[in-house]
């Protein structure tokens, strides 16, 4: 058995989940974050793929639920990258890697909802998820490739 140190050192520690709910601000700036149920070790770069959904953020104007609809995700999505550092050669990496966990996260709900977990099916339900998801599917895939030349630096 590995000791957490030694973990630490060969995989990061991912925080899984960055809502924007779960982000304590004061004048403006981050001060602390919270909820860490799901952080464990993962991926730094599936990571930013997590937070950029939620802080371009990557959705549909039209059914974004916590951000104003004028907000520009794909020139967001450019400076949320270039602040991270990611590299422009991992451009195509990060937006299949968004694509990627979107599937995985909705695949998620709709386990629960499958498996009768109350309170996803009520929050789904009331918050139209089925309909939002559709939508927001649509946009990154019309987005796809503005959104892989906003990163690599070519828009």
């Amino acid at each position: 058995m590995r000791h957490d140190h030694d973990m630490a050192r060969e995989e990061p520690l991912a925080g899984g989940m960055h809502e924007t709910r779960a982000v304590v601000f004061r004048d403006g700036r981050v001060i602390a974050l919270i909820d860490f149920d799901m952080a464990a070790p993962g991926r730094p770069l599936w990571d930013v793929a997590i937070a950029a959904q939620e802080w371009a953020p990557l959705s549909a104007p039209e059914a974004r639920r916590d951000h104003p609809r004028d907000l520009d995700g794909v020139a967001r999505l450019r400076r949320f990258a270039r602040a991270y550092g990611v590299d422009p050669d991992r451009t195509t990496q990060l937006v299949d890697l968004i694509f990627a966990e979107r599937q995985q996260a909705l695949a998620h709900i709709r386990n629960e909802i499958a498996a009768g977990n109350h309170s996803w099916v009520d929050h789904w339900r009331e918050s139209r998820g089925e309909e939002r998801a559709q939508a927001e599917d649509a946009w990154l895939e019309q987005h796809r490739d503005a959104l892989v030349d906003a990163i690599g630096g070519r828009s």
